[in-house]
């Protein structure tokens, strides 16, 4: 009698939206159960902040959400911050959306990764420049020939930033010749600034220090 009741008082919950977070270095699926994916109304900022579950899948399932249209945001240790926009209801409700995490300096690199590694300050300050956007170019030079690999991150909380690239995947196991970087870096508040023609070593750590950026 009393599992019988239990099985009448279970609520079935419809799913709103899923979603999948992207380790944007390994383009594979993010590890591990430490994130949490929150979604805040915009056409209607009163309702509360609605939490995605984590399913033994990995992916994270929004339930029960009222019709409109929300920013969802993603936060996972390792990564900076990711969102996406979501329309609710969604045509396709069990196809995951994507939100590509970007690592952040305490990303957990492999030893042979090619890292590019610095601090952005506005001129003259001594405070790093939080969120601002860094847009690079790696430059690889092979057998005689050069192709490029583009990404796009940001500073984390105290200014600080690392890049991460592949360039073995360009040369496709040629022996690489000349690495080069430019880096092109902006904020709505404290300026832009760029890095051109840096030379960095394969498999390594390259620090570039401290970059200033300033109003134009």
């Amino acid at each position: 009698m009393n599992r019988t009741l239990e099985r009448a008082e279970q609520r079935v919950l419809t799913v709103s939206a899923v979603f999948a977070l992207i380790d944007a270095y390994t383009g594979k699926p993010v590890s591990g159960s430490n994130g949490k994916v929150v979604s805040d109304c915009e056409s209607d900022p009163s309702r509360r902040q609605y939490r995605a579950v984590r399913n033994p899948s990995g992916f994270h399932v929004f339930t029960e959400l009222p019709r409109g249209e929300y920013t969802v945001r993603a936060s996972v240790p390792g990564f900076l911050p990711g969102q996406a926009k979501l329309k609710v209801p969604v045509s396709n409700r069990r196809k995951p959306t994507q939100i590509v995490l970007r690592p952040d300096p305490t990303y957990p690199f492999p030893a042979d990764a090619t890292l590019v590694r610095g601090v952005v300050r506005a001129n003259g300050e001594c405070v790093g420049v939080k969120d601002a956007s860094l847009h690079a170019t790696l430059h690889v030079k092979h057998n005689g020939q050069e192709d490029t690999e583009e990404i796009e991150s940001r500073t984390a909380g105290g200014g600080d930033f690392v890049l991460w690239f592949h360039p073995q995947r360009l040369a496709k196991g040629a022996k690489i010749g000349e690495l080069t970087v430019d880096v092109g870096i902006s904020h709505p508040d404290a300026g832009a600034g760029q890095i051109v023609g840096r030379r960095i070593a394969p498999n390594s750590v390259n620090s570039v220090g401290v970059c200033e950026i300033s109003e134009q």
